[in-house]
Parts: C-alpha cells; structure tokens; sequence
C-alpha cells in the first residue's frame, strides 16, 4: 500500500510540473512540500531564488508566485504585508529544510546537515532547520557531536515555539547542565 501511495504521489507530482508551466515555481514548491525527492526541494528553492533577484522596492512578486493579483493577495494579510524579500527568504529556507528533512529520513545525514545549514542561511530564526539541525549535532550524525551547537540550535527554535526543540532543550540540560549555563 505505501508503494503504491509513494507511486500515486510521484506520478501526481510530475504530471502537475508538466501541466503548469505557466508557474513551475509554486508547483514544485507544493511537491517539495508533499514529496519524497530532495531534488524536488533543492529546484524549488533554486527557481525561489532566481525569482528573488527579479525584486525591486515596490514589487509584488509574492502575489505573483501565488498566481494573485494584488487584490486577491491582500486577502492573505500574512503574506501581503511581508516584503518580497522575507516572503522569499522563508520559501527558500522551507524548502531546503524539506530536503534536509528527507535526507535524514534517507539516512544522508551529511546531506541533511548541509540543506539545513542553508535554510537557516536564509531565515535563521526558521525552528523546523533549527531544530532538526540541533538534533544532528546532538546524535553527531554528519557532523561531529557538540552539544553546545544542539543547545545553540535548540534554544532558537524553542524561542520560536517549537515544543520539539523546548523538550529536547530540557533532557539536554538535565543530562549536561554544563552545556547550558552558557
């Protein structure tokens, strides 16, 4: 059964870069966002950066990944009052977390650390990368075991709310509470 999901998703996935080439940016980044191919993430973060460098000062380019004028985009208050830089930031830095995520599900942890690095790169408040990258440097799984990096890397996405990262945050200090009296 989960072969054949995993089949269903890939041909669903390819058939909609295929029939969208009018947007390939958003199709590959709802892929990316339901896939299982890292590749799939690391095109889509590199059509969102191609995208960003088209930026001016007064430009809606957000509204125009989402295939919205700017009427339609101002119903996305969220989106519609970030700038087009942040609104790219936080893409680009999603989908390669979402690479780095199936990396380490793929048993590439080299792989994994490195996407996760370059998430936070373009949002380093972002808890997702932070937290998974907190948990590579706390097992040492493609890259040494520091502790004091996962305490680092923890410690920004539980100020973010991610309670993944407060709980690890917590047996962290309670099994090195040296590491945490920084």
């Amino acid at each position: 059964m989960k072969k054949w999901i995993s089949v269903a998703l890939a041909t669903f996935c390819t058939a909609s870069f295929v029939e969208a080439a009018s947007n390939p940016t958003y199709v590959q980044f709802i892929a990316c966002s339901i896939g299982q191919d890292p590749q799939q993430c690391i095109k889509s973060a590199d059509m969102l950066l191609e995208m960003s460098k088209k930026i001016t000062k007064n430009s809606l380019l957000r509204c125009e990944f989402y295939e919205r004028n700017e009427e339609e985009c101002k119903l996305i208050p969220d989106k519609y009052q970030q700038t087009d830089k942040e609104f790219f930031n936080e893409q680009i830095a999603f989908s390669y977390s979402n690479a780095g995520i199936i990396y380490n599900r793929n048993n590439e942890y080299k792989k994994a650390v490195d996407m996760f690095k370059k998430a936070i790169k373009y949002n380093p408040n972002y808890d997702l990368a932070n937290s998974n990258l907190g948990v590579n440097y706390f097992i040492g799984e493609g890259i040494a075991m520091d502790k004091f990096k996962a305490y680092e890397h923890w410690h920004i996405s539980a100020k973010q709310g991610n309670e993944g990262a407060q709980k690890n945050l917590d047996i962290l200090c309670k099994e090195s509470p040296w590491v945490c009296k920084k």
